[in-house]
């Protein structure tokens, strides 16, 4: 299996139920596309060509194989700048033009990372519930309605602190935490790790402190001992 499949697999591994149905409902579209006549590349002698392949694209057709091979072994430049048939001039600057970057292993053009940037930004705005189903199956690998159960048997309050609205302004909703000696990082973890659902503060507070008890037990220590003490009585 070469590393592109892989990648696929990978990918596919890790989709959310949401995105598998759409990945499905995708793929029956492009065989019904198939199915139909596709043969555009025919008309003036262009069958196996690059002018074929561009031809399908016009046409809102799906190229067929010879065309494909052509097409693919054609230097259109980056990997962005080839014509599909949603695309027909070429996918740079866009949030698809960034992920054809990213199947094909290789770094995405600053062109691509804008674009990307841009779209995913206007898609969190159009949409925000399914922008944070999104993003929890993807760090956290919990659905949206797994947020709202936990957060309602904590009370609708932060785990540690009991603050009943989330204090980061940007996001306006609780961190999922989660225990860093099973996944380190926060990019994506495994989802059995989870621990509950705590305010900006407390959820930095504990990062900072390295989900370290002692540490912590040293902080309450520390100011337990100093409190209403003046700067001359703790010198």
């Amino acid at each position: 299996m070469d590393a592109w499949r892989i990648k696929q697999a990978e990918r596919r591994a890790n989709l959310s139920p949401a995105r598998v149905a759409k990945e499905q409902a995708r793929k029956a579209e492009l065989a019904r596309l198939r199915r139909q006549a596709s043969n555009a590349c025919a008309v003036g002698g262009h069958s196996g060509t690059v002018a074929g392949y561009e031809a399908h694209i016009a046409a809102d057709q799906v190229p067929c194989q010879p065309c494909r091979e052509a097409s693919a072994a054609h230097d259109f430049g980056p990997v962005c700048a080839r014509p599909t048939r949603r695309c027909p001039d070429g996918r740079t600057g866009t949030r698809a033009g960034y992920l054809a970057h990213l199947y094909a292993g290789e770094p995405a053009c600053d062109a691509c990372l804008k674009g990307s940037a841009a779209e995913e930004k206007e898609s969190r705005l159009q949409d925000p519930e399914k922008a944070l189903r999104n993003s929890l199956w993807n760090k956290y690998r919990m659905t949206l309605e797994d947020y709202r159960t936990l957060l309602a048997e904590q009370g609708g309050k932060c785990a540690v602190c009991g603050v009943d609205a989330p204090t980061d302004h940007r996001t306006r909703r609780f961190h999922v935490d989660h225990d860093h000696s099973c996944c380190p990082t926060s990019s994506k973890t495994c989802g059995k790790c989870t621990r509950g659902l705590l305010c900006h503060a407390c959820n930095t507070g504990l990062g900072n402190f390295q989900d370290n008890p002692e540490r912590l037990l040293a902080a309450v220590a520390y100011l337990t001992a100093r409190k209403g003490a003046t700067p001359d009585a703790v010198h």
